[in-house]
């Protein structure tokens, strides 16, 4: 995931909601104007990347923990690795320098839950396998949904689950307070909340602008558009709520800007990448794509598709083809399910491929990740590679990965579920894993500390 460069955040004394323009009117509102005799308040903040929405949603947070004795708060995003990552980390940093552990409040590492010794308490809650009636028993006051529209299809349940648990603490005040960087008009949030509130005066709507954040350095935001697609600067530098100009997912591929009808010419000066997705199941093949990262620009030369195979038959496949004669230095990257063990040959994919590279005595470098990231987060780098913001194309795919280019042209999302690739289209998962390599390239730039180094 990429980490907001930021300079130091405050703590919870030395903030000061006064400096930014949409935060000095919300927390002016929260907590001089709502009147929360008439019943739950339902907060959204809409706004950009590095706009402060965290950081104001935890400050409120933790005022009404401070301020109320009976204030019991969950801090929420649907998996445990992105919450611990950013919502639980910044209430952590907001509470350093001011609270002490061990004085001020007890925190349980396992529960990932703070005790107040007034009284109040806040916790963590995930809900990535939807089991909404375990928490029917919950007694809360408030509730952060980090990254809110990610709860959309089957994970939408999450809102009224949470809201209706709120009120059952007793406390002062009781707030369901979303945050989130814009979506689509056609999710249930904007309808919930942005049209909402222009009739029930329980619901209230904050856009923030990133441009007015003081803790962000004056290149952040430049930078960041460098990977971004035209519909992400609409809606995360711009804030605009928009539909995407096109039905599929990777709407700014275009097979006249992106695929070029040729054989790829491979620059030994680079590394040859391998890029994989893992599947055994009918009508879902075994998929490999190899290419080259030059500069920032995104070569595929090759795609190995095949069914009812594992990944044994894979690197047979690839073994076969002129690109290993080549002894140049190759990096693997792909699925993080990879690395889990395959009761077939009781190993894993990784160590199966690995076992391949020493055998063939090539030098090699394993790029995978802990876990695979946002599906949304990799969607939105491809289209950005495809073509950016400058209108600058990143991503090529050749005549030997021309499975590819249909994948980028054809897949789209699942009908009426929540957000996941339509995977019965055969050309879909060579896409996911040329999608994975890209969002690892971007997240460790130019190479990552932690990855593994073979040298033959």
């Amino acid at each position: 995931m990429t980490t907001t460069t930021h300079k130091e955040l405050p703590s919870f004394t030395e903030y000061n909601p006064m400096e930014m323009p949409w935060t000095s009117r919300a927390i002016k509102e929260i907590f001089r104007k709502f009147d929360y005799s008439k019943g739950i308040h339902e907060v959204l903040c809409s706004g950009t990347l590095g706009s402060g929405k965290s950081l104001f949603g935890v400050h409120v947070a933790l005022v009404c923990l401070v301020e109320d004795p009976n204030a019991k708060w969950v801090l929420g995003r649907i998996t445990r690795p992105d919450a611990v990552d950013t919502i639980l980390d910044t209430f952590k940093d907001h509470l350093e320098g001011d609270f002490v552990e061990g004085v001020d409040y007890e925190f349980n590492e396992v529960k990932q839950r703070w005790d107040f010794s007034w009284g109040a308490s806040c916790f963590l809650k995930t809900w990535h396998k939807k089991r909404w009636k375990s928490y029917r028993s919950l007694k809360i006051s408030g509730c952060i949904l980090e990254e809110a529209t990610e709860n959309d299809g089957d994970y939408w349940p999450a809102y009224d689950t949470f809201y209706s648990r709120i009120g059952r603490a007793k406390a002062k005040r009781n707030l369901l307070i979303s945050l989130t960087n814009p979506d689509s008009p056609s999710h249930p949030l904007y309808k919930k909340m942005i049209l909402g509130s222009e009739k029930d005066p329980l619901k209230h709507v904050y856009y923030s602008d990133a441009r007015q954040n003081p803790f962000l350095e004056p290149w952040y935001i430049p930078n960041l558009m460098k990977n971004m697609s035209p519909i992400e600067i609409a809606r995360l530098v711009e804030g605009k709520w928009v539909e995407d100009p096109k039905g599929g997912i990777y709407y700014n591929y275009l097979r006249a800007r992106n695929y070029r009808d040729e054989h790829y010419i491979f620059n030994l000066n680079y590394p040859i990448d391998l890029m994989h997705d893992f599947n055994i199941a009918a009508g879902k093949p075994m998929s490999m794509a190899i290419g080259q990262n030059i500069n920032g620009i995104f070569h595929v030369a090759k795609t190995i598709i095949i069914h009812g195979a594992d990944t044994n038959d894979m690197m047979r496949e690839f073994g076969e083809s002129d690109i290993l004669k080549k002894r140049g230095y190759f990096r693997v990257f792909g699925d993080a399910s990879g690395s889990h063990k395959d009761p077939r040959s009781k190993t894993t994919d990784y160590e199966i491929i690995e076992n391949f590279l020493k055998r063939n005595k090539v030098n090699y470098e394993m790029c995978v990740p802990k876990s695979n990231p946002p599906i949304r987060r990799r969607h939105n780098r491809v289209n950005a590679k495809s073509c950016n913001y400058q209108r600058k194309t990143q991503l090529y795919i050749y005549k030997e990965a021309e499975k590819a280019d249909e994948g980028f042209r054809l897949t789209k999302l699942k009908k009426g579920g929540q957000y996941l690739e339509d995977d019965s289209l055969e050309s879909q998962h060579v896409t996911t894993a040329i999608g994975y390599w890209i969002d690892y390239e971007i997240e460790n730039p130019p190479i990552s500390d932690n990855v593994n180094i073979v040298m033959r």
